[in-house]
């Protein structure tokens, strides 16, 4: 707002579309000219009032509050149209005010505020966080947001954003959420349509509520339930609102005015065993500083989740020569108030029949702790095939109160000539940006020496005219010297969407790339652009994923704060890694590349039959010829997007291979 909007809007700040109400000073009671009297009812529950004060009698000053954080032992609370921000005891008495050079402008001041225990995250409803000393009351440094693509208007911080590198949630009115790092990098956004608020003034990020962690929104829409002045619940990760919703001018509007949304706040130091969720209602003619309890923190509530199972080894899909026996540790969490013993059990299933049985336990694990259990025994596959996996944990004398995170279930695959760590569930991609270069990849294990014939990637949507290529290192400890590589490929117009690639690789003399058993580390190289390598939040471990760029060594990802796999798939010579010896697999033509409806097949030869496989090594098209032939066509219009191989055998029996791509 500027000019005459400023003028117009003395006491509250709303959005566009939202008329604020009109309240007659009369009507408002003598307790809200001071202190508001804390309510202490006989039983804990939410919405119980634990406070509230009359923001404009405290710091007499005319209207404008909105933002609102409880630091230490007192409340920060600061004017949407003024740069002045004010500290206030928690008995109400006006300890300080002040302005902080580079905070706000004289016409337009702090929005929200969010407290890591450290800083203060200040949104002044530009394009830049501004972070605070809350001791010296002075700008330390800025944050920029302006990828969000709006201004910072509500703002909350999160230790779990980032792989628990910490970041923001941020928000302005009936924008799209978006969670960015603690150097402004978005990381997600959860769209208006997902959230479906129209006039988000104040979020707080809630990791203490059961069942959680939520996102509260503090939002001035008057969609139903009616209420400018509305706290909405909204689930996490999704950013699905609730049904917990609370219409603030129910009950604190009734005390004192109603009026509209401003910043919010949660907190478990405010009241001892308490839980507080506090905000600013923006009212005309006074603002109301409000302390609700969130939830009861004084009953142990038993909860134990299951993190992650590190099946071991990793591979989802491992080509069958290279099975080896799986183990299934995994890792557990208490979420109680108090330690809990957890038992675990694993059920390996194929073809809906149960094949083994695993379990393990962990004794009093202390709250808030995230322990190991080894399973007993292990799993040898006995050939290509799924096998099913769900892993379920509970609780020894104690009941579960939130059975959603008690079990996973995942797949792993026996396939004829595939590698891979990925589900095949692509939740968003890496690459190195800024114009340095470098490379990113995973290693992989060969239990026996191979071939390998080919690598796939899954690319989220390169750029035009840029371009990459797959290098393959020997790997000790960290990738070392290069010893495998495909042809550069130039990205298309049509890869610009998204694009998987099957990329043949040689050695560096461009002849078959054979590897001795051993762990290698296979890359895709960047150049110019960010070359957006698909990742999957399934199964990362540490000392996986590598990457390298501009005059940086070789380091994990995890020391970048990314713990993702990468859909990087090798492909093995398994039984026909004698083909590169045949200078006939060259004469096998298939196209088009990529297909859609009908692929075509020649060959200086005569094949007695054609086959399709799947990804996983599953056959998906097969057809023997009568008569052996040297062309034909196959229908493919009935088969999913995705990466096939296809397999033909000619009269003396040779082998050969070719991929495609189906969209």
């Amino acid at each position: 707002f500027t000019g005459g909007a400023i003028q117009a809007q003395v006491a509250n700040e709303a959005a566009p579309a939202v008329k604020p109400r009109s309240i007659n000073l009369s009507d408002i009671p003598p307790s809200a000219l001071a202190k508001g009297p804390v309510v202490n009812p006989s039983a804990l529950a939410l919405w119980d009032i634990q406070d509230y004060f009359a923001l404009d009698t405290i710091a007499s000053t005319a209207g404008g509050f909105a933002g609102i954080a409880w630091v230490g032992n007192e409340w920060w609370v600061s004017q949407w149209n003024k740069d002045s921000i004010y500290t206030i005891d928690i008995n109400g008495n006006l300890l300080s005010a002040f302005k902080i050079a580079g905070v706000g402008a004289p016409t337009s001041g702090v929005r929200s505020m969010t407290y890591d225990g450290t800083n203060l995250y200040i949104a002044d409803n530009t394009t830049t966080i501004k972070v605070v000393n809350p001791a010296t009351k002075t700008l330390t440094s800025t944050i920029n947001v302006s990828s969000v693509g709006f201004a910072a208007r509500a703002i909350t911080y999160s230790q779990a954003i980032n792989g628990g590198a910490g970041g923001f949630y941020i928000a302005n009115f009936g924008n799209d959420i978006a969670e960015v790092s603690l150097t402004g990098t978005v990381l997600n956004t959860i769209s208006a349509a997902t959230h479906t608020l129209t006039s988000i003034y104040g979020l707080a990020y809630d990791n203490l509520s059961f069942g959680g962690p939520f996102l509260w929104a503090f939002d001035q829409g008057t969609q139903a339930p009616a209420a400018d002045a509305k706290l909405v619940r909204l689930s996490l990760p999704t950013g699905a609102p609730t049904t917990v919703v609370h219409n603030v001018n129910s009950d604190i509007g009734a005390l004192t005015n109603t009026g509209i949304a401003g910043g919010l706040f949660i907190t478990d130091s405010y009241i001892p065993g308490e839980l507080t969720i506090a905000g600013v209602t923006q009212g005309t003619p006074l603002d109301i500083l409000f302390a609700y309890e969130l939830d009861s923190s004084s009953a142990v509530v038993y909860d134990g989740a299951l993190t992650r199972v590190n099946f071991t080894p990793m591979n989802t899909l491992v080509p069958d020569e290279h099975i080896s026996a799986i183990t299934f540790p995994l890792e557990v969490e208490n979420k109680s108030g108090a330690p809990v013993s957890i038992n675990a059990n694993i059920t390996v299933s194929q073809g809906g029949s149960p094949v083994a049985t695993f379990t393990g336990s962990a004794s009093n694990v202390p709250s808030s702790t995230v322990a190991p259990i080894t399973t007993t025994g292990s799993l040898t596959p006995t050939g290509i095939a799924d096998y099913d996996v769900q892993a379920v944990i509970s609780l020894v004398g104690q009941s579960d109160a939130d059975a959603t995170n008690d079990s996973s279930n995942f797949r792993i695959s026996v396939t004829d000539t595939t590698f891979a760590l990925d589900n095949g569930q692509i939740t968003g991609s890496l690459g190195i940006g800024g114009g340095t270069g470098g490379t990113l990849g995973q290693i992989f294990t060969l239990n026996t020496s191979d071939v390998i014939t080919s690598v796939t990637i899954a690319l989220n949507g390169p750029t035009l005219g840029d371009s990459t290529r797959i290098v393959v290192y020997g790997f000790a400890g960290t990738p070392n010297s290069m010893i495998g590589k495909s042809d550069y490929y130039v990205f298309t117009t049509n890869d610009t969407g998204g694009v998987v690639l099957d990329l043949p690789v040689t050695n560096m003399s461009n002849g078959a790339l054979s590897l001795a058993a051993g762990t290698y580390f296979f890359g895709v190289e960047e150049f110019v652009d960010n070359v957006t390598l698909a990742t999957s939040e399934f199964n990362w471990r540490p000392l996986t994923t590598w990457v390298t760029f501009g005059a940086n060594p070789w380091a994990p990802n995890e020391n970048f704060n990314f713990r993702r796999v990468y859909v990087i798939r090798p492909n093995t010579g398994n039984s026909i890694s004698s083909i590169f010896e045949v200078p006939e697999v060259k004469t096998l033509s298939v196209f088009p590349n990529p297909a859609t409806a009908e692929l075509q097949f020649r060959l200086e030869g005569r094949l007695e039959n054609i086959e399709l496989m799947d990804i996983r090594g599953s056959v998906v098209k097969s057809e023997v010829f009568e008569s052996p032939v040297s062309e034909g066509t196959i229908t493919v219009a009935g088969l999913p997007a995705g990466v096939y191989q296809v397999r033909a055998r000619d009269t003396k029996g040779m082998v050969y291979v070719s991929r495609i791509v189906k969209q």
